[in-house]
């Protein structure tokens, strides 16, 4: 009977990812919706910056 196996296929891939996404993100794996949605304010706060920044034709 054998206890373990080496896998591989999709399920390997995963596995791997898990454990590179561990070691990368410092809070773990449960730190990625925020880190999301900070990256999504950043975007949504630089495009409103330079929406602004941008000169306005109609007026002179």
């Amino acid at each position: 009977m054998v206890f373990s196996r080496s896998r591989s296929g999709p399920g390997a891939g995963l596995g791997s990812a898990v454990v590179v996404l561990m070691i990368w993100l410092p809070d773990g794996l449960l730190s990625l919706p925020e880190r999301l949605r900070d990256r999504r304010q950043s975007r949504l706060a630089s495009a409103a910056r330079a929406r602004h920044a941008m000169p306005r034709g109609d007026q002179a």
